[in-house]
C-alpha cells in the first residue's frame, strides 16, 4: 500500500530489470525502493541470462558478496530468466556513443526486442529514457 505522498506506479505487464537493480533488491538496499514499487504493479518481472552472468562475474571476483543463491534470489523475487537469443544478437547496438558497455547495450537490445519496458538507475543509460520512452529511470 503506498502512501498519499508516494503516488502507485503504474501498471506494466512486463519489465525487464537491470542487473544493478537486482542486486540492490537482493541487498534491501535503499535505492531500491522507487524500483519495488514498480516491479509490484508488474505482472511479469524479467531478468535477462546475461544479468545472471554478469552477477556470477561479480561473484567469481569478489567485486560481490550475497547471502542467498542466485536460485534462492530468482525465486524471493518472483523473476523470471529471458534468455539471450540469436534475435537479440542480431539486433544488438550501441545504442549512446559515451556508453560501450556490453551488457548495457545488450540489455537495452533485449527491451527493445521485446517491446518490454527496462527499468535501471545507471547514469549512463537513464539519460536515454528521453528518446526511448521504454527505458524507465528508477
Amino acid at each position: 500500500m503506498t502512501s498519499p505522498s508516494s503516488p502507485a506506479a503504474p501498471y506494466q505487464p512486463a519489465v525487464l530489470v537491470d542487473t544493478h537493480v537486482v542486486i540492490w533488491l537482493a541487498k534491501n538496499d535503499k535505492r531500491s525502493e522507487k524500483a519495488q514499487k514498480l516491479l509490484q504493479n508488474a505482472d511479469t518481472v524479467y531478468l535477462s541470462s546475461l544479468s545472471l552472468l554478469e552477477i556470477n562475474m561479480k561473484l567469481a571476483t569478489g567485486k560481490l558478496k550475497m547471502d542467498a543463491t542466485m536460485d534462492k534470489l530468482i525465486d524471493d523475487l518472483k523473476l523470471t530468466i529471458l534468455d539471450y537469443t540469436r534475435k537479440h544478437t542480431d539486433a544488438y547496438r550501441i545504442f549512446d556513443p559515451n556508453n560501450k558497455d556490453p551488457f548495457d547495450n545488450a540489455l537495452i537490445t533485449i527491451a527493445r526486442c521485446e517491446n518490454i519496458p527496462f527499468v535501471t538507475a545507471d547514469r549512463f543509460i537513464t539519460p536515454l529514457s528521453v528518446t526511448y520512452p521504454w527505458i524507465i529511470a528508477v
